[in-house]
């Protein structure tokens, strides 16, 4: 019954970065801020996992939930994910970019949006 829950389903975000040999740990640290923003400062942001491959600790994956869509657009319009996005642009593994190296067009690309399906929406989600 949550109204932020009215306009459709969660909106669940899977984003792999790949990251150049030497900034993995300022990458975290940049991604480890964002994520607190977005935890702390949005109501629609339930929840932002940040994993990072035990095999290749280069490859680090964000797992995010929102209660719609609104509030993942609302997301993307934060001061906290414009200075991550700043801070981060050059920390890149080019080796994984598309032809033409274009950094939003290959996380674009790579990242997956998705409906939710389990847990039901109204699940005991909750912000910090």
């Amino acid at each position: 019954d949550d109204p932020a829950f009215t306009k459709g389903s969660l909106q669940v975000i899977h984003a792999p970065h790949f990251i150049k040999n030497g900034r993995v740990n300022e990458f975290i640290e940049e991604i480890l801020e964002d994520a607190n923003g977005s935890l702390s400062q949005e109501p629609g942001c339930l929840r932002f996992d940040v994993l990072q491959n035990i095999e290749d600790p280069k490859e680090i994956y964000l797992y995010e939930v929102y209660t719609n869509s609104d509030a993942f657009e609302y997301h993307k319009t934060t001061p906290h994910i414009a200075k991550w996005l700043e801070a981060t642009k050059d920390m890149y593994d080019d080796s994984m970019l598309e032809a033409n190296g274009d950094v939003k067009n290959f996380q674009r690309r790579i990242r997956s949006i998705g409906k939710n399906v389990f847990p039901p929406d109204n699940w005991k989600w909750r912000s910090l």
